[in-house]
């Protein structure tokens, strides 16, 4: 069925990879790639009845009776408001940007996070900080992949700040203009969140992410550290809503520029953008990609390529491969006009011409004949 900017079933998948590139632990990323199937606060696209123990028993023989277990509360909680919000509301503004009292957090994970029921209410769960931290995980995995622009224009500019009915506007067309969306400040802070549930689960020796084999849980404890997202330095960074934004339309500006006859001046305006949109958001891979495009493109070439200058060489594979690196931490693309895969492609074409010393085609059958096979 739909979802967002693909299919649901696409969207599973891609959660489970992001999981797994991750290294979250395979039962979670198990959950994550079946995270709805008894409906959730968000969606009701019930697979199976939670209330009858034939259906959670042959989820358990799929999945496992952890990845189960994880799945139940993941959709018997409202997530947004009982642990998303709950927690992002931790953070205040500084003077150097948002920040949160970590002891104060840690504080409330030792004693586990009581949150309420969905569906029964009255009722109340405790969660530890690895349920805590692997939910937020997840959420981070469940946000990159399916926002994007269109759902920032339905809440009036920022789908994470809600207007309330008479600020939504839910009459936007479907894709609309498909730019980037305005999440990641508030996933790099359910980062901080995930490092700090880390911190505190290792402690009670129920570490996040893949194990070292043949050790268990808090035995010996330098083999049993937890595995935290790669993104954001492994969730140790912040990104400000404002430098966020400006990153994201310097990139639009010169991804939505035309259609490549422009003069060549132009090029050095569209590669300084690029470089400000880097600076201000360090986290996002497209940028470098398309700089390394346009840094091969500024010498020229003839049908096949000419020969590149060496220092215009360096700086575009660089740029390609600084991009490559960003996609493979985040498994999802940024800008979602084409999918991760393709952009991993594509990055690795232009590091692959500039690593050669090729300038860009010069023709654009030249430019469609592009390809990376090894022989």
């Amino acid at each position: 069925c739909w979802h967002k900017h693909s299919t649901f079933k696409q969207h599973l998948r891609n959660v489970w990879q992001i999981l797994s590139l991750w290294e979250a632990r395979p039962e979670a990323a198990r959950a994550g790639l079946c995270h709805s199937v008894y409906a959730n606060s968000f969606v009701n696209l019930k697979l199976f009845d939670a209330d009858l123990e034939e259906d959670r028993a042959r989820v358990r023989s799929l999945l496992g009776d952890e990845a189960e277990r994880i799945i139940l509360l993941w959709c018997t909680i409202d997530r947004r408001a009982e642990v998303v919000d709950k927690l992002l509301g931790r953070f205040s503004s500084g003077s150097q940007g948002p920040e949160f009292d970590e002891s104060l957090l840690k504080g409330e994970l030792e004693a586990g996070l009581v949150v309420g029921h969905l569906r029964d209410f009255g009722r109340s769960m405790t969660l530890d900080a690895r349920d805590v931290g692997e939910l937020l995980s997840f959420e981070m995995a469940d946000a990159c992949d399916q926002n994007f622009g269109w759902q920032d224009d339905m809440m009036g500019g920022d789908y994470y700040l809600d207007p309330g009915p008479e600020g939504q506007r839910p009459g936007c067309l479907w894709p609309g203009a498909s730019k980037p969306g305005l999440w990641m400040s508030t996933v790099a802070k359910m980062g901080r969140l995930v490092k700090a549930c880390a911190q505190v689960a290792e402690k009670q020796g129920r570490p996040l992410g893949l194990q070292s084999p043949g050790y268990p849980p808090g035995y010996p404890p330098s083999l049993n550290k937890s595995r935290l997202p790669p993104v954001f330095e492994k969730c140790s960074r912040l990104l400000l809503p404002s430098d966020e934004k400006m990153a994201r339309d310097l990139y639009w500006q010169v991804a939505c520029a035309g259609d490549g006859s422009l003069a060549a001046s132009k090029r050095g305006a569209w590669l300084e953008a690029l470089e400000e949109a880097s600076r201000l958001n360090p986290f996002v891979a497209e940028p470098h990609i398309l700089r390394a495009q346009l840094l091969l493109e500024r010498q020229g070439g003839g049908l096949n390529g000419g020969e590149l200058g060496a220092g215009d060489a360096l700086a575009a594979r660089e740029a390609a491969e600084a991009g490559l690196a960003l996609l493979c931490e985040w498994g999802t693309a940024w800008d979602k006009r084409m999918a991760w895969e393709a952009w991993v492609a594509w990055a690795r074409v232009i590091a692959q011409r500039a690593d050669k010393g090729l300038a860009w085609p010069g023709s654009t059958w030249g430019v469609l004949n592009l390809g990376l096979v090894h022989k």
